[in-house]
């Protein structure tokens, strides 16, 4: 009987050594997919400044409209004197001319099919249900994405991707059940910002902890919480009405 218990405790502990060695495996595939996501991330900036530049080199060869009549807000218009060039004048905003001298206006052409450039960056999202005994080096992916300006949350990983350089602020709030802890921090390319405990361990009432971060990011870093690698949470991560553990993230300049 002692042989077969100390079999089983042997066989226990390479079951727990190969586990061990199977989330070093997954934690690394994780890394080299983020750093993939991040050169990808800089080649599509990449081209869409070159998309950019051809579309500046196509607007500053239009050629300009010319027509004679009365001026509207739109318009500006030159009056050149046809017997002395050294006799001009300017007139605006709707203001006609009376003059036998010949007037020439001039608009720039404006299109609808010009694109519009934005670089309005924000998001919110929140767990759609509670995590039980989340552990150790967990992702959290809060997988409502209320709102995604830009597309730059993934609600299928947790993770938010730059998209250009810039300073963002974040913040995320995590409530823990009665009688358990949590600690999550703030994750920016594998390396903790910032971090914060949520600790419901002697009390009968659910708790939470809020944070804020603001970081200088640079075009394909990438974000989210987690839990740190040497500390699993106790009890239940609570997200469900009315308690959300939420995340949420924008671009402040």
């Amino acid at each position: 009987m002692e042989d077969e218990n100390n079999y089983f405790e042997a066989s226990l502990t390479e079951l727990y050594a190969e586990n061990e060695q199977l989330k070093g495996m997954m934690n690394n595939l994780q890394d080299e997919n983020r750093t993939q996501k991040k050169i990808n991330s800089q080649l599509k900036l990449e081209i869409t400044h070159i998309k950019k530049s051809s579309l500046l080199q196509t607007d500053i060869s239009k050629t300009v409209v010319e027509t004679d009549g009365l001026l509207t807000d739109d318009y500006k218009s030159v009056k050149t004197n046809e017997t002395n060039s050294s006799t001009s004048g300017i007139q605006q905003r709707g203001t006609s001319v009376n003059n036998s001298a010949s007037t020439s206006y001039k608009r720039l052409l404006s299109t609808d099919t010009q694109p519009v450039v934005t670089n309005g960056v924000a998001f919110f999202a929140y767990l759609s249900k509670s995590e039980p005994n989340a552990g150790a080096h967990q992702t959290f992916v809060f997988d409502v994405d209320h709102t995604n300006i830009g597309g730059h949350y993934s609600h299928h990983t947790g993770v938010f991707s730059c998209p250009s350089h810039g300073v963002y602020v974040f913040s995320w709030s995590i409530y823990c059940y009665r009688g358990g802890y949590v600690y999550s921090e703030l994750v920016v390319n594998s390396s903790p910002v910032s971090g914060k405990f949520a600790g419901a361990g002697s009390v009968t009432n659910i708790l939470s902890s809020t944070d804020l971060a603001i970081v200088e990011l640079n075009a394909g870093d990438e974000v989210y919480i987690r839990t740190p690698p040497n500390h699993a949470a106790s009890g239940q991560v609570v997200s469900d009405l009315p308690y959300r553990s939420t995340f949420s993230g924008w671009k402040l300049f």
